[in-house]
């Protein structure tokens, strides 16, 4: 049985092949929802949850960017699912996706 991809590795496989294929870059800005659930549809990973929007960004000289993840236990109404768990530690794409 394969391992279960990681976020981080789904993410830079976008990354490079956005480096590679201009069109792929253009599709990834213009409909990224609809790109990102291609490539998990792909990969035989579930779809995007619903609600939850996504936005591309590039960097260039004079901008960077520091993306910080949802902090769970901060909105946890809840403990957390042993899915949510394995979704921190770097777990399966559907449940951080």
């Amino acid at each position: 049985m394969a391992k279960p991809m990681s976020r981080r590795e789904f993410e830079t496989g976008l990354i490079v092949r956005a480096l590679k294929d201009e069109s792929f870059k253009k599709r990834l800005f213009t409909a990224p929802r609809t790109v990102l659930n291609e490539e998990l549809a792909r990969l035989g990973a579930p779809p995007l949850a619903r609600g939850v929007s996504f936005k591309v960004l590039e960097e260039d000289a004079k901008h960077r960017y520091l993306v910080l993840p949802l902090n769970p236990a901060r909105d946890a109404k809840q403990e957390l699912s042993d899915q949510d768990l394995d979704a921190l530690a770097g777990g399966i794409l559907g449940a951080i996706m």
